[in-house]
């Protein structure tokens, strides 16, 4: 699938935002947003998750906080106590706390009415990377695409920043490392081929095979390299620096 909607209250706000998705878009969303996604399509939809968790509840994991549903942390409260600070009635309670069974994902009816995209702010919110004038790019080789907060101003509010390398059957991207320090972490989404890394004493640290679903992650200061299989290759990073 290629298209989906997402809704999202930021913080310090109390109006939610709803944006219409598609292949490409990259969303920010910043630490205490509170977000849903939702697939309107007729095929699956794939969102790739990725952030900087070391300041997260368990390091190195995304920190989810449900409100409701299986594991929503409502439905830990006492009925009196939710009725009360609600103003609901019983019914409305046990609607509330114990009608959705899923945990992180859930399917709804498909006859459920959904919130409309507001697509006058999509252009603030999300960006297409597919859409952006790389910054590097040869014929026949593959193109290397990087999205700052000078392109994207709403990326600053997560403090990273995001690159697509996208590269041709049996192409190289050469050997570099990120011009503003930061820790990369890259997720390989097309193809397969090989990524090798070269620390700061010059020993090479890694030398792997990689395909899609994989991630690495390119330590501050270290240099990597990309080398595409016959499939091509293509990944996607963020990187700690909004530069």
């Amino acid at each position: 699938g290629t298209d989906g909607v997402v809704g999202m209250i930021l913080p310090n706000t109390k109006k939610e935002i709803v944006l219409k998705i598609k292949k490409g878009d990259v969303i920010p969303v910043p630490v205490g947003g509170v977000s849903w996604w939702f697939n309107d399509g007729e095929s699956n939809l794939s969102i790739i998750f990725l952030g900087e968790t070391s300041t997260a509840h368990v390091s190195g994991e995304i920190s989810y906080f449900f409100l409701s549903g299986l594991l929503g942390f409502l439905g830990s409260f006492s009925s009196d106590l939710i009725s009360k600070v609600y103003n609901f009635d019983k019914n409305e309670v046990n609607k509330l706390t114990q009608n959705q069974k899923g945990g992180v994902m859930i399917k709804i009816e498909k006859d459920q009415p959904m919130p409309k995209p507001q697509l006058d702010l999509t252009k603030d919110f999300v960006y297409d990377i597919d859409s952006k004038t790389p910054d590097t790019e040869a014929q026949n080789v593959g193109l290397v695409t990087t999205l700052t907060e000078e392109d994207f101003p709403f990326i600053k509010d997560v403090g990273l920043s995001a690159i697509r390398v996208k590269l041709e059957p049996n192409a190289i991207k050469a050997p570099s490392n990120l011009v503003t320090p930061g820790i990369q972490l890259i997720y390989i989404v097309r193809g397969s081929g090989k990524i090798e890394i070269v620390g700061l004493s010059g020993k090479r640290v890694l030398d792997s095979e990689v395909k899609v679903g994989h991630l690495i992650v390119v330590p501050q200061f270290f240099v990597v390299a990309q080398i595409a299989g016959k499939e091509g290759l293509e990944s996607f990073s963020i990187v700690t620096t909004t530069k």
